[in-house]
Formats: C-alpha cells, sequence, structure tokens
C-alpha cells in the first residue's frame, strides 16, 4: 500500500511503527514478568508463559501489518501446513539479511509455538528489546575467547550446557522429523541479494530432514 513512497521515507516509517509496536507491548510484558519472578508456582508460572507468549504474539501480528503496508513481496513457502503447535521445531536460516528474524515471524506466528533464539550474553543490554527477550526466557549464552579458555579450561563447554539446559523444556513435545544444524544446500538461495531461505526442522537424530523451507524475493528488488 505504501509502495508508492521512497524507499528511504517507507524505511523510517517502518523503523517508526517498529519502535512504536515494540514500546506499547513492552509494559504489560514486563508487569507478567515481574509476577512470574514473585510467584514461583508451577501453575501460575505456565499461566503468564502463556500471557507473555500472546503477548510476543500480537506485537508480532502487528508487525506482520506494517511490513504487508510498506513493501509488496512475493512469497514462496512449502510445507508450512506441516507445523502446529504441538510440536517444538528447530529452525534454521541462512541468514542472507537483516529481516530473517521478522520474516520467520510473519510466516510463523501463531502456527508453531513462539521462536526462541540463542542469543549471546551482551545482548540483554539491548535497551528494551534485551529486557524483553529475557522476560520471555530466551537462552542467553556467554562466549569465551581462545586465550580465556587457555587460562580458564572449566569453562569450555558452557554453551553446550546452556543449550541443553534451555532445550530440556521442550523434551516432552513431539517431534516428527530430524534436525540439522544448518539448511542443507538445496535451500540455499541461488540470487543471495535479492531472494532467502529457511528450513525447518523437528526432532532429535543427528541426520538432516528438513520440514519445510521458505523462500522470499521483493517484488521491488532490482
Amino acid at each position: 500500500m505504501l509502495s508508492f513512497l521512497p524507499a528511504p521515507l517507507r524505511g523510517v516509517l517502518s523503523a517508526l511503527l517498529l519502535a512504536l509496536n515494540t514500546l506499547f507491548w513492552c509494559w504489560p510484558l514486563f508487569a507478567l514478568a515481574l509476577l512470574k519472578l514473585v510467584l514461583p508456582f508451577a501453575p501460575v508460572q505456565r499461566t503468564l508463559r502463556y500471557g507473555m507468549h500472546w503477548i510476543a504474539e500480537s506485537w508480532m501480528a502487528v508487525n506482520s501489518f506494517w511490513m504487508d503496508l510498506a513493501r509488496d513481496i512475493d512469497w514462496d513457502v512449502q510445507g508450512r501446513e506441516l507445523v502446529d503447535m504441538r510440536h517444538s521445531y528447530l529452525v534454521t536460516s541462512n541468514h542472507q539479511s537483516w529481516a530473517d528474524i521478522l520474516v520467520l515471524q510473519y510466516q510463523l506466528s501463531r502456527r508453531m509455538p513462539i521462536l526462541k533464539f540463542f542469543l549471546k550474553q551482551e545482548l540483554i543490554w539491548v535497551p528494551v528489546i534485551g529486557l524483553c527477550w529475557w522476560a520471555l526466557e530466551f537462552p542467553f549464552m556467554k562466549r569465551f575467547s581462545k586465550e580465556y579458555l587457555a587460562k580458564h579450561p572449566e569453562k569450555r563447554g558452557e554453551d553446550l550446557a546452556t543449550t541443553r539446559r534451555a532445550c530440556e523444556r521442550y523434551r516432552t513435545n513431539r517431534c516428527r522429523c530430524s534436525t540439522s544444524s544448518r539448511a542443507p544446500a538445496s535451500l540455499r538461495p541461488s540470487t543471495p541479494s535479492s531472494s532467502h531461505r529457511s528450513a525447518i526442522c523437528c526432532g532429535r537424530a543427528p541426520a538432516a530432514s528438513p520440514l519445510s523451507s521458505m523462500r522470499w524475493v521483493s517484488r521491488s528488488a532490482h
């Protein structure tokens, strides 16, 4: 709808809408997170976690609205109907663009459990959004340099331990295929400047077997 506007103006409007949307939803999210801290009872925490996920999904829905306004996009999504809210999934992306996260949320929000990303510990200090990630229980991972590990070898493997703790809560969810730490070669974009791909996998076996894939191309990319 706003495609007639110059690209820089659309970028400014998109950034403004993203910021306003984040500021609107962060306060109820923080309120529920505070209640979750002071009420350490499993039934209460499950209810509060559900409420926080609803807030995050509402934030994603508003983002999807202004994304539709800002730009026309041709979507090529394969296998999205195979995901559901009852399973846990591993989502991998070739990360060709800063928009990967917004795009994955656009396509997968309320079709599968809320996406949670492994983040560097320093990102918790990002204004507003860092606390949102913390409230939503995103796993923060502390990275150590080779020099530091040489002096403190006991710190080796902490990232792996963090990953295992973060995944533990999803062990009870059923899975239907195997996982991969990276997208198969067939899912890499043929034109990196204008197209992007992601793969969705589910399960625990080491072999790679993508459950779904998506590719998106901006109509005004050229």
